[in-house]
């Protein structure tokens, strides 16, 4: 009997110790499940927070590429512009200067035209009309049927005047439009340095103080108290002032 109950008792303690063993078992399992699968939430969350920087950076490095790009567009648009701006400056250097070429062998050879005028002038007004042939001949080529400056003189003196002084004739019968035609023949003939007498046998007036006369008409209907030549050599000088304030602006 007492060896029964010995075995028995010998028993439950061994299938006792057998439960805590396998309660333990189950516990510790148990824990490296709850371990195992908080380390795979973790794992998760890390790893989807590092996808969500990738994501990120990928975005602002595209973002990084376009700005650049764009900027590179901008830079290269910007180039071809100053490149086309220096070709064309160039251009318009190389027309500048080929018209200022140009414009100074004109103006030397309607100069020298002026004084061969000049001349013959003094000269027919000392010849007075003792060759008549000649004086009918020339006076042909400086006066009209109308006795005034013949046409195609006007016309080469208007050129001429317009060119050397900034279109001066067209600007001062824009700014006095009280300024007869007649008018602006003895102003353009004042520039070109035409004597009094050259003036009278241009105009065909009769008395060579008359050409003072109308000089003085003329400052009238201008304005001005100065002498006509000291207004013209001022209106040059304004002329001349605002046309390089233009180009220093364009600049």
């Amino acid at each position: 009997m007492r060896y029964d109950k010995k075995e028995a008792e010998v028993a439950n303690a061994k299938l006792s110790n057998r439960q805590l063993v396998l309660s333990l078992i189950i516990l510790i399992m148990g824990l490296l499940l709850v371990l195992a699968f908080a380390i795979v939430k973790r794992w998760k969350v890390r790893n989807a927070n590092c996808l969500m920087i990738i994501s990120q950076l990928e975005n602002e490095s595209e973002i990084i590429k376009l700005r650049s790009a764009k900027q590179e567009q901008k830079s290269k648009k910007q180039t071809d512009e100053i490149s086309k701006l220096s070709k064309e400056s160039e251009a318009l250097r190389n027309r500048l200067t080929r018209k200022d070429e140009a414009e100074i062998q004109m103006r030397e050879i309607i100069n020298w035209q002026f004084c061969n005028v000049n001349g013959l002038l003094a000269f027919a007004h000392e010849c007075d009309k003792r060759p008549a042939k000649f004086m009918k001949e020339f006076l042909k080529t400086v006066q009209s049927a109308k006795n005034r400056m013949s046409d195609s003189l006007w016309k080469t003196m208007q050129d001429y005047v317009n060119l050397c002084y900034d279109n001066l004739l067209k600007k001062i019968a824009t700014d006095y439009p009280k300024l007869t035609e007649e008018d602006l023949m003895i102003i353009a003939m004042q520039k070109c340095g035409f004597t009094y007498i050259g003036m009278t046998i241009c105009m065909g007036y009769k008395d060579v103080n008359y050409v003072n006369v109308k000089k003085q008409r003329i400052a009238k209907k201008i304005g001005t108290d100065e002498t006509l030549a000291i207004f013209i050599s001022q209106y040059i000088n304004k002329l001349k002032t605002t046309q390089v304030y233009n180009k220093n602006t364009f600049l």
